[in-house]
Order: C-alpha cells, then sequence, then structure tokens
C-alpha cells in the first residue's frame, strides 16, 4: 500500500503534471539496425509520480508512431524508455534495459525530429535534429540540434526550450523504470521554524542498475560528467534568493534551479571527475540556503568504478633491415609522434603490460616472433630486453594513471632470410598491477 499525505496531492495539483515531462534521449541511429534499435527516454524532473496513460510519439513517419498503454505511469525523478518493437533482443548493447513499452516507431537520421505529447494531442516536448527547414513544425524546439553520429544518442543537459542549447550527443546512457513492488511510506514533518529542508539527494547517473547505491564508470582518458539532483522545501516561501549549492571533491557547484512551486524546488548540478581519479566511494554535500540566510545541508554516496586501460600513438610501424642485420623503432613519451609507440594508461589504475605477437610473414616465408625483441625505454642495453613469444607475457612496469612510458623493438633478420615485405601482429594490453 502507498500512502501519500494530503499536502503533497495539493501541491501537484497546482499545476498541470503532464507539462513536467520531458524527452531526455533519443537514440535514433543505432549501429546494429535501425528496425528494433531506436528508442526515445522520457523523464520526469517533478517530486511526484505522473501518469502518461496515452501519451503520443510523434515523429516524421507518424502524428501517432506509438501510444502509450493504459496504466503507464513515470516515477518522481524517474525515467520511462520507449523503443522500437524488437528493442529486448535488437539493441546495439545488451548491457542497457529493457524498455519499458515497445511499439514500431520509426526515427528518420537526417533533418527529423520527435515529439511527445500527452492523450489529448498537445505537445509536451520536442527535439529535432538537422535543417529546420527539412523538419515538420512541432517536432523540434527554436533550433534543432545539429545532430549525433551513427551509434551516439541525442541527451539533455538542460531545458530552455532550445534543442541546440539543450541537447549533446553522446555514447548512449539509456534508463528505464525500475519496479520495486509495493512500498508503504511514511513522511513525518516536524516545523519549528522557516528553515529550509531537503528532502532527498539523488546520484542521477548510475552505470550499473543491477547493483544497490550509485556506479560510476569513468571514460578512459576523458572527463565524467556526474548528474545529481536535490528536492528542497522552504516553509516560508521559496524566491529568487533561494539557492542550493553542491560540495565536492574539494570544489563548489552552483545548482540550478529545474522546478519551483510555492514551497517546494528542485535543483539539479553536474560534478566533474577526471578518468584519472582515485577509484572508491565519493560524497557530494548539498547545502540549501533560503532567503533569511539560514542552510541546511544532505549528503548522497556513489562508487567511481575501477577502469584499467591503456592507449597507444601508433597502430603501424615498419623498418627496413638487410638479411643478416637489425633494426631498432624507439619509442618515446609523446602521444603526438605515430611512428614511435608511446603508451598512456587512460584508467584510474597502476597498471602492467602484456604483450604477445603472431609470427611475421611474407607469402611462404617465415619470421619467427621470436627475432623480436622489446624494451621499455628507449636504450636496448638500458633495460629489461624481452623477446617476444606467441603467449601473453606480463611485464612489471607499474604505469601510473595519466602517466606515458615508451615501447621499443629490436628486429633481427637472420643471415638466411628471404627477401619480402613480412607482416606479423604485435598485441598490448592493461593489466591491473598487483
Amino acid at each position: 500500500m502507498k500512502k501519500i499525505i494530503l499536502l503533497l496531492m495539493m501541491l501537484a495539483c497546482t499545476m498541470p503534471v503532464y507539462a513536467s515531462v520531458q524527452i531526455s534521449e533519443v537514440y535514433y541511429d543505432p549501429i546494429a539496425t535501425d528496425s528494433g534499435g531506436e528508442a526515445v527516454e522520457l523523464y520526469n524532473p517533478q517530486n511526484y509520480s505522473v501518469d502518461i496513460s496515452g501519451y503520443i510519439i510523434s515523429t516524421e513517419i507518424s502524428d501517432n508512431d506509438a501510444v502509450l498503454p493504459e496504466s503507464a505511469v513515470i516515477a518522481a525523478l524517474g525515467y520511462y524508455l520507449v523503443a522500437d518493437s524488437g528493442w529486448s533482443s535488437s539493441k546495439d548493447d545488451e548491457g542497457w534495459p529493457d524498455a519499458d513499452y515497445e511499439e514500431a516507431i520509426t526515427l528518420t537520421n537526417t533533418d527529423a525530429g520527435v515529439a511527445l505529447k500527452n492523450s489529448s494531442g498537445s505537445i509536451i516536448d520536442a527535439v529535432g535534429w538537422g535543417n529546420s527547414l527539412n523538419i515538420e513544425a512541432g517536432l523540434y524546439e527554436d533550433t534543432p540540434h545539429e545532430g549525433a553520429a551513427q551509434g551516439q544518442s541525442l541527451q539533455r543537459q538542460q531545458d530552455t526550450d532550445d534543442n541546440s542549447a539543450d541537447f549533446t550527443a553522446a555514447q548512449p546512457n539509456l534508463k528505464a523504470s525500475v519496479v520495486v513492488g509495493d512500498t508503504e511510506l511514511q513522511l513525518t514533518i516536524n516545523i519549528i521554524n522557516t528553515n529550509p529542508d531537503i528532502d532527498g539527494v539523488s546520484v542521477l547517473t548510475d552505470d550499473d542498475s543491477l547493483s544497490e547505491g550509485s556506479q560510476v564508470m569513468p571514460n578512459p582518458n576523458s572527463q565524467k560528467d556526474i548528474k545529481v539532483s536535490a528536492i528542497m522545501e522552504f516553509p516560508g516561501g521559496y524566491n529568487e534568493n533561494c539557492t542550493a549549492t553542491a560540495d565536492f571533491n574539494s570544489q563548489q557547484y552552483d545548482m540550478d534551479l529545474t522546478w519551483q512551486n510555492l514551497t517546494h524546488a528542485v535543483f539539479n548540478a553536474t560534478l566533474e571527475l577526471q578518468y584519472y581519479d582515485v577509484p572508491g566511494n565519493y560524497t557530494v554535500t548539498v547545502i540549501a540556503t533560503n532567503q533569511y540566510g539560514a542552510e541546511i545541508s544532505s549528503a548522497a554516496e556513489f562508487e567511481y568504478l575501477t577502469l584499467t586501460g591503456i592507449a597507444l600513438d601508433a597502430s603501424q610501424l615498419s623498418c627496413n633491415l638487410i638479411s643478416g642485420s637489425s633494426c631498432e623503432i624507439i619509442g618515446d613519451t609523446n602521444m603526438n609522434t605515430g611512428d614511435k609507440v608511446t603508451i598512456r594508461n587512460i584508467g584510474n589504475t597502476i597498471v602492467d603490460i602484456g604483450i604477445t605477437g603472431t609470427d611475421f610473414t611474407s607469402g611462404e616465408n617465415t619470421l619467427e616472433a621470436g627475432n623480436i625483441e622489446y624494451v621499455f625505454s628507449q636504450d636496448f642495453n638500458n633495460g629489461e630486453v624481452k623477446v617476444l613469444q606467441s603467449i601473453v607475457v606480463q611485464n612489471d612496469v607499474d604505469l601510473q594513471a595519466a602517466s606515458n612510458k615508451e615501447l621499443s623493438f629490436r628486429i633481427t633478420s637472420p643471415a638466411t632470410a628471404a627477401t619480402g615485405n613480412y607482416v606479423g601482429m604485435i598485441s598490448v594490453t592493461a593489466v591491473a598491477s598487483e
């Protein structure tokens, strides 16, 4: 049995609830297939659930491309995923959630858009991409976004009614609703004065929906944006002098107001962590300040997951040598020299390096992998020289996060080697350092 106090019901009735639902993400150009691989994510930024029964997904193809079923509800601060028929078996990433609702929809890849309408046909939200001259009216707001590359989605960052400013193209981060069964919620409010209160702080970015709490996966070699939201109460009345900040990782972020009524407000912020920041539990502390200067704080935690990875600045190497002689390909620590191998740690853990290789062939002739040596320095006389093998050899490098290391090769040709272009592969992998 679900219990909701009368005060919250009265607050919900002060504004049309359908106006709050947003299109938060659109995946219109999947990699595997456009049939069964497209999706539209809806988000409810309010602190109460919204009945979206009969809501309509409108596209260039059809004004009623999909109609949401009876009893469709989007939870407070929750998501609802609408996807093409066959999504569960055709989606690009098996790790993505199953859709809350599947129906045959068609999203055009260029100069197109999608609109969310209520059951009466009124437009609630819209996002378009491409040239506005070629997009049907009502399928975009102000200026369409320039568009996402194949395999990317358009993701909402803010809501200013301008698609070009509100959306960004990025790797998909699709979310669906989570139903955990019947819940009894008891809320007790003891009002002593007009001090502000924080009803809850949520970490919206969660890259592992199967685990309890919020888990955030770093972006290799780049910054990770982490979205947080807080629901606040101002018993003395909300006005523009009521503010919210978030203290995180020795930085203070000004939070943006996303919704408010007479006494309540929702503030959001985007926190930043770099790929090399230490994995583990992080805490964000939100501080609410009312117009009288009274403050209150509340905190939320999330886990920054471990990322093990490396990048190389070279993909092809070559050297010329005479039978019976040697040549060296000397590496460096500059990631911008593609003919000199540099290894960069793009994760947040110390790594060792695993190396293996194949024999090198030219027609029917073979140069065995054992003719290639390598060393993690620029001097084969100053470092532990290893011989390339067909099995992975773990090398104790202890490469720190965001650090570079040179990798050099020396190739020796037997005197009996036949003339030819010998081609083979060398694999370099990251191994978590013990």
